[in-house]
């Protein structure tokens, strides 16, 4: 009689794949990130005290004033949505940030080389431009974090940008009174260069290369969006906001404060 012993069938060991992708960064990034996004507040805010009589002295009525500052606006009102669209389109939010911090570095270079009003104008929408790289960074950030400490993490991220936006009116009205009207420009452009270095080595968050868990932007969801009543009624009161602040404290108070005597350092002060 023959017994005919089965051979055992190979053992096979499946590779481990984890699941789920984890979100949490190491523990220094959300540090560095927010060190960048204080540089980049700082790049946009050393000159805006001094900037108003900046422009006055190198000639500019009032109405080029009003072109000049509105022009910081006008930009962000155009592109603002366009570049979040992009961005999602795109799933990745660290190129934006980086542009925003080149686009305030060539804007502070811009300033400080203007011959005439005109250039500021040009200069003050490139620091525009700077600013709509804030749909970015926002959604860089509380990429690092699970999706239940978002909220957290904002609040945490408009610490330092409120932090930032303080520090850089009050110490560039300072700097101006101690170094020159140039200097806060070129205070600008080195923090701006600082944060490129810094937001360079930070990674993407790994929620950007996440599969999206929406349905893809469309013409027909912004309508909606845009036109939901909720946002029309916070829109208009941060429009209001926004309008008393740039016509006022960051445009033309800074004129007459320094009219009836004010030195750089208090109109840093004042601004602050």
């Amino acid at each position: 009689m023959t017994i005919t012993t089965a051979a055992p069938e190979p053992t096979t060991i499946a590779p481990t794949t984890p699941t789920s992708t984890s979100t949490a960064p190491s523990r220094w990034v959300p540090w560095l990130f927010q060190a960048g996004n204080l540089c980049f507040w700082l790049s946009l805010y050393y000159y805006v005290p001094t900037l108003p009589n900046y422009a006055r002295d190198l000639g500019a009525p009032l109405w080029v004033v009003g072109a000049m500052l509105s022009a910081y606006g006008i930009v962000q009102l155009l592109l603002r949505i366009p570049t979040g669209v992009a961005s999602d389109w795109w799933g990745r939010r660290k190129p934006v940030f980086i542009g925003g911090l080149v686009s305030s570095l060539v804007g502070a270079i811009a300033f400080a080389a203007a011959s005439d009003p005109w250039a500021l104008v040009g200069a003050r929408a490139l620091t525009g431009l700077a600013a709509c790289a804030w749909v970015g960074i926002t959604v860089m950030y509380a990429g690092y974090f699970p999706a239940n400490q978002s909220t957290r993490a904002i609040g945490w991220l408009n610490l330092t940008n409120a932090a930032g936006q303080v520090i850089a009116t009050w110490s560039g009205g300072h700097i101006a009174e101690a170094f020159g009207p140039i200097a806060p420009f070129v205070a600008s452009a080195i923090t701006a260069a600082v944060g490129l270095a810094i937001v360079s080595a930070c990674p993407e968050p790994a929620r950007a290369h996440a599969a999206p868990s929406v349905a893809p932007m469309t013409v027909g969801r912004l309508w909606n969006t845009a036109t939901a009543p909720a946002l029309i009624g916070v829109s208009l009161l941060s429009a209001v906001q926004n309008y008393a602040t740039f016509s006022t404290v960051f445009g033309f108070t800074p004129v007459y404060a320094k009219e009836l005597g004010a030195t750089a350092s208090d109109l840093g002060t004042l601004t602050a």
